[in-house]
């Protein structure tokens, strides 16, 4: 195998590498589409070369096929050019300029070697070491379209996934149901249970977009309102006062205020009370959360307050009344 033999090979994998993660992309914008074609192009272009290379003839038709591959190849570098204005568009010409030497860098010192060794062999695999740059600057483009970095997603997803699931909270809880295995009259077994209906209902709000029935929630909510008694030892009373169910709502959102309720009793030696209630009060549902805890320094985060007035168009009001903390959330009544 000759030097150039083993060059084309290398720059043939990495275009094909390109084709083929470009194809495999859902949301196939303009710039990948001329990343896919410039690829292609190049691809025939160092087919072609490695042919002539290895089983050309070297007569006179050799010429012309020469000519359709420097012109295949020129027009593979244009396509480059328009991806690297396009991925610095809105940025001064600096920055234009910037992005043309960063693809194209690698022709000079392959036009250089070429003229020492008299050819034209080394433009096409250096063509493909800046199709490979523009696949990379696309890709960075693409994570930057979404507003994250690839690392910044990825550390977004593992914190509401940490947000839902509640680590810590399950963990303290297990340790309850634990202990709990030798105290008279104890359950670990409906605990258990009472745990995985818990973390079931964590799980499926993972897939819900929009809205679900109150009830569904309020399931979730005495199933954690059960595991935060064995938490607590059974101190702490919670009251349900429901008059009125029929409406939807984002999942978790009352749920995060009940567990922001005991929170607000926790440091309570005793008599810790949470209560939800809701009710049909003219044109809007009411729904409230009270606790008799010391005023909240943590108020319930703003972020959590953000799908109920985007989904449900709701009112928010938290306050501390003097006897404990009060959260009301009004959400305009449709009919179903």
């Amino acid at each position: 195998m000759t030097f150039y033999t083993g060059v084309y090979i290398i720059s043939v994998f990495v275009l094909l590498v390109i084709i083929i993660s470009c194809a495999a992309l859902k949301d196939r914008d303009i710039l990948t589409k001329f990343n896919i074609l410039s690829s292609a192009l190049l691809l025939v272009v160092m087919i072609i070369y490695f042919l002539l290379e290895n089983f050309g003839i070297h007569n006179s038709g050799d010429f012309a096929i020469y000519l359709i591959s420097w012109i295949l190849s020129f027009i593979s570098a244009v396509l480059m050019a328009i991806i690297s204005v396009k991925l610095a568009s809105g940025k001064n010409s600096g920055a234009v300029l910037k992005k043309l030497c960063i693809v194209f860098i690698p022709i000079l010192p392959a036009f250089i070697f070429d003229i020492i060794n008299k050819g034209l062999f080394m433009i096409p695999p250096a063509l493909s070491l800046s199709a490979l740059t523009t696949y990379i600057l696309c890709s960075d483009k693409r994570y930057e379209k979404h507003g994250k970095t690839a690392k910044e997603m990825m550390a977004k997803g593992m914190w509401e996934y940490s947000e839902i699931m509640r680590p810590s909270f399950i963990s303290d809880t297990l340790r309850a149901i634990i202990n709990s295995f030798d105290e008279e009259g104890a359950e670990p077994s409906k605990a258990l249970e009472m745990l995985s209906g818990y973390l079931e209902c964590n799980l499926s709000s993972l897939e819900e977009e929009h809205t679900i029935p109150f009830t569904q929630e309020l399931k979730h909510i005495e199933q954690y309102a059960g595991l935060e008694k064995i938490n607590l030892k059974g101190n702490i009373t919670f009251t349900f006062d429901t008059a009125f169910l029929y409406f939807d709502l984002p999942p978790l959102s009352i749920e995060r205020l009940v567990e922001n309720a005991v929170n607000n009793v926790r440091s309570l030696e005793e008599n810790r009370t949470v209560k939800l209630s809701t009710l049909k009060k003219g044109g809007y549902i009411e729904i409230s959360v009270e606790d008799n805890g010391p005023k909240s320094i943590a108020k319930y985060p703003a972020k959590n307050l953000i799908p109920l007035k985007e989904e449900c168009n709701a009112l928010t009001d938290i306050r501390f009344t003097g006897k404990g903390n009060l959260s009301i959330i009004l959400i305009p009544f449709v009919r179903r």
